[in-house]
């Protein structure tokens, strides 16, 4: 995953994670910050092997990249948010 967020989120000097053990971290870091976060889908726009989900997250919108592998898993991802 990568995100703008994560290093504000992880303390680290990285905008990625990776594995289920770092993304449970980071999202519960996500909830902890901003326990009242709240997502509403705009769009949703399909690829061969990708996703495109725009949405606003609170008072920002956000569009994030979800790339799919051969058995339709997320193998990676990077969020993008309007300044």
């Amino acid at each position: 995953m990568a995100s703008p967020l994560v290093s504000t989120l992880t303390g680290r000097d990285e905008d990625t994670i990776a594995g289920r053990d770092a993304l449970h971290a980071y999202f519960a870091a996500g909830l902890e910050r901003f326990p009242s976060l709240h997502f509403v889908p705009i769009e949703l726009f399909v690829g061969a092997d990708s996703l495109v989900l725009h949405y606003r997250s609170d008072e920002r919108l956000a569009a994030e990249v979800v790339f799919l592998d051969a058995e339709d898993k997320v193998s990676r991802c990077s969020a993008h948010y309007s300044q």
